[in-house]
């Protein structure tokens, strides 16, 4: 393929670490790498903001993250050193989501050259694997305005127009505190056991409706803490739900179901990553359609940036695989990555072919 190698370009960004917080280095050589090729490319407080196409015409923002969660156990190699293997490329980062990245930098690379009818805004931005912080989150209304937002995800290049959101609560279970040997003949609940009998009520708990692209709404325990030392019975137990939610109403609803079968107080801790939709009539992925036909179009229950664009039509697709991110090993193939630059490139020329609003 003509243009910059995808998969090279893929090998020198995973060999640069960038877990959240440290993705600076990372940032410096995409801002290098850029402007090395000829595109007006600019920090932007941590991140890097790229533009090429006409200024003043319908604007399509990219957007992916440079930053990666840390590695997982049971690495087969070192995970901050790319290896090759045949047309196969592992390292930490590499499906999640710098492959992404490859791939929308070659293709803004391509649409520089060969100017389509309008802007193509691609924001790299920091944060995304701690909810956002300094990254989209932060400049996402400085980028406007847009007509409709890409957010490179490994998507195996089906299109996510639907992703659930988070709700974080916090449950507390009382008892009566007293020495552990004379529990049994005094009076009062343990807090923990009655944390136990919640947490077995709420096991497989669907506190919410159902979405026809998304499915149900979900709820997990993924922390507990209870106890102060070993000889005294606990009068306090607190553990975390995570919920998953598919309607950006549903703390109330859920809050309450969640109390009436635990029985325990129930707190929120954070309900603002909220559920994000997108008509599958909308322009921009129908003119995703219209260039990748095969595509399915689905919904995801993990997270994304999407949660920052969600007040324009939003689509989450990226070569990779979902499957893959956060794993030891995680890999992307060069078919993968090639076919990601064509995608990025030819969705935006059709995008602005059919007009901002695809009339």
């Amino acid at each position: 393929m003509s243009g910059p190698d995808p998969f090279e370009l893929l090998r020198q960004l995973v060999a640069i670490p960038s877990p959240s917080g440290t993705e600076a280095r990372l940032a410096a050589f995409v801002l290098a790498w850029a402007r090395s090729h000829g595109l007006d490319a600019e920090p932007v407080g941590r991140n890097v903001v790229v533009r090429a196409g006409r200024r003043g015409g319908p604007r399509l923002l990219y957007n992916s993250h440079l930053d990666t969660v840390a590695p997982v156990a049971d690495w087969p190699h070192d995970p901050f050193t790319p290896r090759v293997d045949g047309d196969r490329l592992s390292g930490l980062g590499a499906n999640d989501a710098k492959g992404c990245v490859a791939a929308m930098l070659c293709a803004v690379v391509a649409l520089s050259r060969r100017p389509v009818g309008g802007e193509v805004v691609l924001a790299l931005t920091v944060d995304e694997e701690v909810g956002g912080g300094e990254g989209l989150q932060a400049i996402v209304h400085d980028l406007e305005p847009f007509a409709a937002a890409v957010i490179g995800e490994p998507t195996g290049l089906d299109l996510c127009c639907a992703q659930k959101g988070l709700l974080i609560l916090e449950v507390e279970t009382s008892g009566v505190a007293r020495h552990a040997a004379h529990a049994h003949r005094l009076p009062g609940a343990n807090a923990v056991v009655e944390a136990a009998h919640a947490i077995a009520r709420l096991e497989g708990l669907t506190p919410g409706p159902s979405d026809p692209l998304l499915g149900p709404t979900t709820c997990h325990v993924t922390t507990i803490s209870g106890g102060s030392r070993r000889n005294v019975i606990p009068d306090r137990c607190v553990f975390t739900l995570d919920v998953r939610t598919v309607t950006a109403d549903a703390t109330e609803e859920v809050v309450a179901v969640v109390h009436r079968v635990s029985g325990g107080e129930v707190r929120v801790l954070s309900d603002r990553l909220k559920p994000v939709s997108t008509d599958p009539s909308a322009a921009i992925v129908q003119a995703a359609l219209r260039v990748r036909p095969e595509a399915k179009v689905v919904g995801s229950a993990t997270l994304s940036d999407a949660v920052w664009t969600r007040h324009r039509p939003t689509v989450k697709v990226g070569p990779g695989q979902s499957e893959r991110s956060h794993t030891a090993g995680e890999y992307v193939t060069r078919e993968e990555l090639e076919a990601g630059v064509a995608f990025f490139r030819r969705l935006a020329a059709e995008l602005f072919k059919a007009g901002p609003g695809g009339e």
